[in-house]
């Protein structure tokens, strides 16, 4: 579960997350540029919380698509980029918040295999404010901070002289 620290008391306690009957498994929190806190969790989906109102919303339906199941609400990363936007590693893809438009973009790999990777590992940002993905199963590979709906467009594999395409 979720605790905050009363700073009055010192004493924890708990905050509520309406998940219904299922206790979430949180895995990676942030903060955002705008104080918000973001919290992965594992069977019930992402949250966003206000940290100045405690409004917390939850996110299950927004990032599943067509053929996604309930996988898609295993969320195990999290990474803020320079522009603010918060990537998301969902179990078999990635999705990314854009809080311009308070909209998410799903690269559902079942749909855009040629976007994405099936199981995203990691995040980091180059220099140039390109988001870069590595992958368990193909290789790695890039974004252009310009073209987000674009989704990865560059990728590299054993196919460029990787000795695997376990990254």
């Amino acid at each position: 579960g979720l605790y905050q620290l009363d700073l009055n008391t010192n004493q924890l306690i708990p905050f509520p997350l309406e998940t219904g009957t299922t206790q979430p498994r949180l895995t990676k929190g942030l903060i955002d540029d705008q104080q918000t806190l973001w919290l992965a969790s594992i069977r019930v989906g992402l949250f966003r919380i206000n940290l100045q109102t405690g409004e917390s919303t939850q996110y299950v339906d927004e990032l599943n698509s067509d053929y996604s199941t309930s996988l898609y609400t295993w969320i195990t990363d999290l990474f803020k980029d320079r522009n603010g936007n918060v990537w998301i590693r969902l179990a078999r893809s990635c999705a990314v918040y854009q809080p311009d438009k308070d909209a998410f973009l799903i690269f559902p790999h079942r749909e855009k295999a040629e976007q994405t990777f099936r199981y995203v590992q990691n995040f980091t940002e180059s220099q140039k404010g390109e988001i870069w993905m590595s992958s368990t199963d193909l290789g790695f590979g890039k974004t252009q901070p310009s073209a987000l709906e674009k989704g990865v467009t560059q990728k590299f594999s054993i196919r460029d002289g990787l000795l695997s395409n376990q990254i």
